[in-house]
């Protein structure tokens, strides 16, 4: 017959004695203290990245449409993603591109609307020259209708900033300041 013996020093002991725990939590605080401006950084770069894709976009498809169906084709700023909004100088509340078949800079009666962009959200704030301050009509030459040429658009988040210039004959180009 076996005899078992039992010894409370024989035993092995698991888990993690509180020093260990408190070593690891100071590390892990470290590393979440360089961590942290890095990602806040990289964040607000890939939001004024993106707001920046969207607008020259929506300019981009407001240009091909107007050559393509033959009409004016505008691109405004819009809070309610139905109208035009002329309130300030802000394209950071999102906007539309539709058919202007009137050539008003407005959404009205038959106009059909294209596109859809929302807000970008975040900290982004999007603001324009005097010029651009509302919308930017194209002809269907694909050049500007609208008096904007050579402005504009300064998109920032943090210390993130990507600019839109709109240039006369309606070609669109972004860059770093």
């Amino acid at each position: 017959m076996t005899k078992t013996i039992f010894c409370s020093k024989c035993r092995r002991q698991a888990g993690f004695t509180l020093i260990e725990v408190i070593m690891v939590m100071v590390v892990i605080g470290i590393m979440a203290a360089i961590a942290i401006p890095s990602f806040r950084g990289f964040t607000d770069s890939s939001n004024v990245t993106s707001a920046t894709n969207d607008l020259v976009s929506a300019f981009n498809l407001a240009r091909s449409e107007a050559v393509t169906r033959g009409t004016t084709v505008t691109v405004c700023k819009s809070a309610d993603q139905a109208s035009c909004n002329t309130a300030g100088t802000n394209w950071e509340q999102g906007w539309i591109v539709f058919v202007d078949n009137d050539g008003s800079g407005t959404v009205n009666g038959a106009d059909a609307i294209l596109r859809v962009y929302q807000s970008p959200g975040g900290n982004v704030v999007m603001t324009a020259d005097a010029n651009l301050a509302d919308r930017v009509i194209y002809a269907a030459t694909g050049f500007l209708a609208s008096t904007a040429a050579n402005d504009e658009i300064k998109v920032v988040a943090g210390n993130s900033q990507l600019n839109v210039e709109v240039t006369a004959m309606g070609r669109i180009r972004s860059y770093r300041p």
